[in-house]
Order: structure tokens, then sequence, then C-alpha cells
């Protein structure tokens, strides 16, 4: 792979993760209980799995507008390089927040444990 694309897939990654901590991406699940996105109407899935050594991967695929898949990496992929991500100390930390925060905002926990907080927070005189 060359520099030119993991800078690429470095770059996707942060601007992923930034839009999803401002909830500007809209995460869904499907029916397979898939995380996924559409960016700029192409598909996004990001799901986790287990490397030879047992070790989590977090992976992304993206689907172009023919539905095939048209780029697939992994946090292991765009480690090599350079350092870690601001904020993170390393791209595995990174990758692993940006799913947990996609599978909270799909499934509503986020909405529903603000909603709760707000209605609590209200309620409270100080």
């Amino acid at each position: 792979m060359t520099q030119y694309t993991l800078n690429k897939q470095k770059k996707f990654v942060e601007l992923l993760y930034k839009k999803t901590l401002e909830r500007g991406i809209n995460w869904g699940i499907n029916d397979a209980k898939q995380i996924y996105a559409v960016v700029a109407g192409r598909s996004l899935f990001v799901y986790s799995s287990l490397n030879g050594e047992g070790e989590e991967l977090i992976n992304f695929a993206i689907f172009g507008t023919d539905s095939k898949i048209s780029d697939s990496f992994t946090d292991e992929t765009i480690k090599y390089g350079d350092m870690a991500p601001a904020g993170f100390d390393n791209w595995y930390l990174l990758c692993s927040a940006l799913l947990d925060m996609a599978k909270r905002q799909a499934s509503g926990a986020d909405d529903a444990l603000d909603a709760m907080i707000n209605e609590l927070d209200d309620d409270v005189p100080f």
C-alpha cells in the first residue's frame, strides 16, 4: 500500500471520529446487526474482528455507488508510517472509540441516556 493511500485512510478515520463525536454522522444498525453509515452516497461498515494472534482489529469496509467494496482496511493497516493520532496513544484506540460511539449512536443508547440526564438534571435545584 502506498503512503498516499495510508494518508487518505488515516484522514478519513480522523474526520469520521470528529464528525461522529459531533453527532454529524447518522449511524444505523441493519438487520444483520452491522453498524453502518452512508457518507457521500456510499455505505461504510465498521466492525471488530480478531487477527491471527487473537487481538481485536477494527475494520472499515467502504462500498462504492455500485454496492461493491471499493476499499477496506483496519486499524492495524493504518498504524504504520507515523505517530499516533492526536489525543490517542495509537490508531487502535481511536478506531475502537469510533466504533463504540457509532454503536451507541446507532442503537439510540446515547439519545436515551441524554434524555434521562436532562430530565433528572432539570429536577435537581442547585
